[in-house]
């Protein structure tokens, strides 16, 4: 109920009720005022006329009494004055002061100065002419000095008496009141009238429209929506209603963008942090209390260097504060520690918030845990620069570090690049698997670690079962760079004949190692250049050693380089003959005692358009190295077959036999194009005799699928 009255009288109706009342009962009460001031002003002046008339009548008649000397007639006009209402003294005095006629008896013969009356001081001076009144207000009275004609002395002057009179002034209010009552009740109607008239406009004007906004203020601050306000007018209220229902769209707008704002913030795998001038933290997001660890409770009012693990250099946050303070962003890395004690690793970028002062008042903090991105990075790292199997530097890693040493070059010493290669490794593959192989790699690997150790030198994987040992340039001439190479080629060799156990099994491998002196001229061009091309000559060199027989060490030798690249050349032109049929197709036939030809040997020919015949001794070599002798031995069936359709038609039977690669027999689909070709010329499987001159191991099981052609091996 307390509140209630107190909401009553507070109410902006009750204030503009209680307003109109005090402005009605202020101008009813002026009204009444003046209206009495003025009935009183009016009485004034109708008793002073009346004194005045009094005083001139009673002049009159006192003149000729007093002329005619009736002096008992004076004193009944004295008498007639003194029953008048108001009169309450009346006497006349001569010029020397004396009072001659007065209402009270006692007074007459004695000077007017003892008089029981007080004059005011205006009736000091002499009479005139003319009557003479005043109205004494502190006593609601009025004096009036009139002058009478006397009678004539002996020297025949006229003598001038005065008569004095006081009149009573009524200034009773109820007087007034009664006299004005109509107009007092006029004028308290109009007023109530006006009054009312006035609250109903300030209530339809003011206190309504007043009413409208504030109901419209508490629903925005009650509610998110939007809000409408009943006023049409286009009045300063109507316009702050507009005003107001535009804060509310505005607001509304701006809310629902920040809760979109807030939900996307929390919804982020990026962790978001606040932060006053002061450094307590005001706000984080879910994800930041994820990745540290710390709940949203436990963060607030806390300073962030509770996350500091120690691990972040000084100079980092030397640049951030000085960065921060000239209100910029800043940047980077920050090693920081979660609740748990582990280390996280953010990317963090840290804005300062500036007020319309450029005064920083906030610090805002996005930071994106990149722990597991930094490990990748490294893993990534690793894998570019590191074998996986032996954790020893790759090819990639072994070209830079021969690229620095080589741009540091000071062309007096040099070095040696040793490659290693662990022979028939394939085979052991073959045969126990490529985890036995990996852990066989391994052990190598360790082993030529150990025989290494207390050298100068660097030990690479290439992969597979390559590796590559860079001696440093240490040497001051070539021989004694080859000296040293060779010293460490010859140990390497006799550490691997040693036996690897693995997997519980004991074996013995042999190695084959290509070893070239760098750098091979004075003048490095290009280091990048110069690094893979002294790796491709360590290469060419170890194969030169396995050419060998393996388990023995080659120096690279130019010629070595030519062989290359002349069995390179072949490679590609053979291809191309095979495109463009430049092969030839020649037989060495098998006769009889009787001469009769029984069976024939296919050959294979290469008629090169430029060099004409080239021995198969010069590019079979070549072909055998890869599938490409794979291509020369179809079209060698291919070309067999039509020459027997050919001879079968003429009625001469007879078989040819073709030498052809064990690889064969590695193609899934050899037995299916055979067995196509067969059936498309139409010949016996037994014409054609197929020659395998690298033994039965090299196609095991698919000798059984075969059985139904002649095969030699």
């Amino acid at each position: 109920m307390a509140e209630a009255r107190v909401n009553f009288w507070r109410s902006l109706s009750t204030r503009i009720t209680l307003l109109v009342v005090t402005v009605s009962v202020a101008v009813f009460v002026f009204l009444v005022w003046l209206t009495l001031y003025y009935q009183q002003l009016e009485n004034r002046n109708l008793a002073e006329r009346e004194l005045r008339t009094l005083n001139l009548s009673s002049q009159a008649t006192l003149n000729r009494i007093i002329r005619y000397d009736y002096p008992e007639l004076a004193e009944e006009v004295i008498a007639e004055l003194e029953v008048h209402r108001r009169v309450s003294r009346a006497l006349i005095f001569n010029e020397q002061g004396s009072v001659v006629f007065s209402n009270l008896k006692s007074e007459v013969g004695r000077l007017i100065e003892h008089a029981q009356l007080e004059l005011p001081e205006a009736f000091s001076s002499p009479a005139g002419k003319f009557s003479l009144v005043v109205y004494e207000p502190d006593l609601d009275r009025f004096y009036s000095k009139t002058p009478l004609v006397g009678r004539a002395n002996q020297t025949q002057e006229v003598a001038t008496w005065t008569l004095l009179m006081t009149y009573e002034y009524d200034t009773s209010l109820k007087a007034a009141i009664y006299q004005r009552r109509w107009a007092l009740a006029g004028e308290l109607l109009l007023v109530f009238i006006l009054a009312s008239l006035l609250r109903v406009y300030l209530q339809h004007r003011l206190a309504r429209p007043l009413q409208l906004l504030q109901q419209g203020v508490l629903q925005l601050r009650l509610t998110n929506s939007d809000v409408d306000i009943a006023l049409t007018d286009n009045d300063e209220l109507g316009q702050m209603a507009r005003t107001i229902e535009q804060i509310a769209r505005d607001r509304s707008q701006y809310l629902s963008d920040l809760k979109n704002l807030n939900t996307a913030i929390e919804q982020s795998n990026e962790c978001v942090i606040i932060t006053n001038i002061e450094g307590e933290i005001e706000y984080v997001n879910r994800a930041f209390s994820d990745v540290t660890g710390y709940s949203k409770d436990e963060l607030i009012g806390q300073n962030p260097r509770i996350l500091q693990s120690g691990a972040t250099a000084k100079t980092t946050y030397e640049r951030l504060w000085n960065k921060l303070k000239l209100g910029e962003t800043w940047r980077g890395e920050l090693l920081n520690k979660r609740k748990d004690g582990s280390n996280y690793v953010v990317w963090a970028t840290i804005t300062p918030v500036l007020d319309e002062n450029n005064l920083i008042t906030h610090f805002i903090g996005v930071e994106e845990d990149i722990t597991e991105r930094k490990a990748d990075e490294e893993k990534l790292h690793f894998l570019a620069y590191y074998e996986p199997l032996t954790s020893l530097p790759n090819r990639f890693h072994l070209s830079e570090l021969m690229q620095q040493v080589l741009a540091a070059h000071d062309g007096k010493h040099y070095g040696a690049l040793l490659l290693v290669d662990m022979d028939r490794l394939q085979h052991i593959n073959d045969a126990r698997g490529y985890e036995f192989g990996s852990e066989l790699i391994k052990r190598f690997a360790e082993r030529l670690k150990h025989e290494l150790k207390g050298r100068e030198h660097t030990l690479a994987h290439l992969g597979a079962d390559a590796f590559a040992v860079l001696l440093p340039e240490d040497a001051s001439s070539i021989q004694a760079a080859k000296n040293k190479a060779e010293a460490v080629g010859q140990l390497l060799l006799a550490t691997t004949e040693q036996p690897f156990h693995v997997m519980r099994e004991e074996l013995k491998i042999s190695a084959s190692i290509g070893c070239v002196i760098y750098p091979e001229t004075d003048v490095i061009m290009h280091s990048k250049i110069e690094a893979e091309r002294i790796i491709r000559s360590a290469e060419t060199a170890m194969h030169q050693a396995k050419h060998k027989g393996g388990n023995s060490f080659q120096f690279y030798k130019a010629k070595f380089s030519q062989q290359v690249q002349q069995q390179f050349e072949i490679e590609k032109q053979l291809r191309h003959a095979i495109s463009k049929d430049e092969l030839e197709l020649h037989l060495q036939s098998q006769c009889l005692h009787s001469g009769e030809v029984v069976s024939a040997e296919a050959l294979v020919r290469w008629n090169h358009s430029r060099d004409g015949m080239i021995s198969p001794g010069k590019f079979i070599p070549v072909a055998e190295q890869s599938d490409l002798i794979v291509d020369v031995d179809r079209w060698m069936l291919t070309r067999v077959c039509q020459l027997l359709a050919d001879l079968q038609k003429q009625g001469k039977h007879l078989s040819i036999s073709v030498n052809i690669s064990a690889r064969h027999f590695r193609k899934s689909d050899f037995e299916d194009w055979i067995d196509a070709l067969i059936k498309e010329y139409e010949i016996p499987r037994k014409s054609l005799v197929l020659e395998v001159t690298e033994g039965v191991a090299y196609f095991g099981d698919s000798e059984q699928r075969f059985r139904s052609y002649p095969i030699t091996c």
